[in-house]
């Protein structure tokens, strides 16, 4: 290779070079570029450095005309003081990125072109909470062997910011997905909504495993919620076979390989109907006094959940309030539509077309929010909603609850004064719907962030009460 000329502080220690390929921006196109990285505890002048040194990294970048803009992750001793020289092959140019560390100047001559090949791309969440993070040493063990292994590594810093605009994006543009330890209500959200996006039979998840590394045991409500619901019948897959637990992180690379070697399983979903879209484009009458969104199950039959939406449905209608919804044409969903509708209500609702080929649409829709994905399908709903009930669910429910209180906790505008009710609806043993779900939000939500109650006359009274404290407030 060429030879390398270093101009930096003698006091700083020799540098660790390496090898980076990186992806640029959305285009997925690939260069190659040669990096130097220098930790700043291991610098100690100028170095002739051979290729034996190297080791291989990935990560990304965005380009803009003549503007890059590089993110890099170094696995070291100290790897958040980095100094990164990048010299651009194609087109050759030079560009100097600093990170937590003096500015150095790095000369590089090389003519040393090295062919692309591609990796696997696995997408990381969890945030790295500064250097005293306990997860840190965990999750920089995860990326070395990942590695090793030739996976490439998206989000490895965990600074990526997810948004209901994006995560469909980020869903695309990896191959596996691996959550790490210390869950957060948004790890939990990114999870459910991988799985529902296998349920649903969502194209850009198909093939794509995803890992949950579980060694401290925060994930252990999330799977209990999982495995409460698939007790009652609203989750119908095995969800251990959708979302692997690793026990270790040496586990993590055996199941992410077996995953992509076998496949997914089939959620066993069918088609009911093609994507047919209703004419629905009503505005909402100006004596209504808001909307209430309904997140509810649209597989549940049992005739008494049914009953119980239809009615609430129904009384949405008598108490001039629209209905928002799904749309999905079965279960509580459809039940809960019907109710509005043969009450004369105004009824709204959002859907997807793969869900719809899955589901049907109701008919009566007096406006309709046809939407790419989940994500923004849940963001229309929210945004034209005063009001969310969880009525009995499975996983979708599950991740749309989760959605709100991270909307909450966030103090997004898109809910702001907009109360929550849950409605625990209790079987004939006394037990309610969802007990491990409100145990799981009361130790990772603010007390005053829902409402729970038991009986389905008491939802509405209780939307209303919040209504007029925020009215009294104002």
């Amino acid at each position: 290779m060429g030879t390398v000329r270093q101009t930096c502080p003698s006091d700083i220690p020799k540098p660790s070079p390496l090898l980076i390929r990186l992806r640029i921006g959305p285009w997925a196109s690939f260069v190659n570029f040669l990096v130097f990285a220098c930790i700043a505890t291991s610098y100690a002048g100028p170095a002739d450095l051979s290729s034996e040194e190297w080791t291989e990294v990935t990560d990304s970048i965005e380009s803009q005309g003549e503007q890059t803009t590089f993110r890099s992750t170094l696995i070291g001793d100290n790897p958040e003081k980095i100094f990164l020289c990048v010299h651009q092959m194609v087109p050759k140019h030079q560009r100097f990125f600093r990170k937590n560390i003096e500015v150095c100047t790095f000369t590089v001559h090389t003519s040393l072109f090295i062919p692309y090949y591609h990796m696997s791309i696995v997408r990381f969440s969890g945030t790295v909470l500064g250097s005293n993070d306990p997860g840190r040493a965990t999750r920089a063990q995860l990326l070395s062997l990942l590695f090793n292994e030739g996976w490439d590594i998206y989000n490895s810093n965990g600074d990526q910011k997810i948004t209901l605009d994006n995560i469909e994006k980020k869903i695309i543009e990896s191959d596996a997905f691996l959550f790490t330890p210390g869950a957060t209500l948004e790890d939990m959200f990114k999870a459910i909504s991988i799985f529902v996006g296998y349920q649903t039979l969502d194209p850009h998840l198909t093939g794509k495993p995803t890992v949950i590394l579980n060694s401290d045991g925060s994930w252990d409500s999330f799977f209990s919620v999982l495995s409460h619901l698939e007790s009652l019948g609203t989750i119908k897959q095995d969800h251990r076979e959708f979302l692997l637990k690793a026990n270790s992180p040496e586990s993590v690379i055996g199941l992410l390989d077996s995953a992509k070697s076998r496949g997914l399983p089939n959620p066993e979903r069918e088609k009911v109907s093609e994507t047919s879209l209703p004419e629905a484009d009503e505005m909402i009458p100006d004596h209504y006094s808001g909307n209430v969104c309904v997140f509810c199950s649209a597989t549940l039959e049992d005739p008494g959940y049914l009953a119980d939406g239809e009615a609430f449905g129904k009384t949405l209608a008598q108490n001039n309030m629209g209905c928002v919804s799904g749309a999905g044409k079965s279960g509580i969903m459809g039940a809960v539509v019907k109710g509005s509708v043969d009450a004369g209500g105004w009824t709204a609702g959002s859907n997807v077309p793969h869900i719809i080929e899955l589901e049907g649409l109701p008919d009566g829709l007096s406006q309709f929010w046809l939407r790419e994905d989940i994500y923004t399908r849940m963001e229309v709903m929210i945004e034209n909603s005063n009001a969310f009930v969880i009525f009995p669910g499975g996983a979708g429910t599950f991740q749309e609850l989760l959605a709100l209180m991270i909307f909450k906790q966030n103090n997004h505008e898109l809910m702001t004064g907009k109360p929550v009710v849950i409605f625990n609806r209790k079987n004939e043993m006394e037990i309610g719907f969802w007990e491990p779900l409100i145990t799981l939000m009361a130790s990772m939500c603010a007390p005053d962030s829902f409402t729970i109650v038991d009986r389905l006359d008491e939802i509405l009274p209780s939307i209303l009460e919040r209504f007029e404290n925020k009215r009294a407030a104002c």
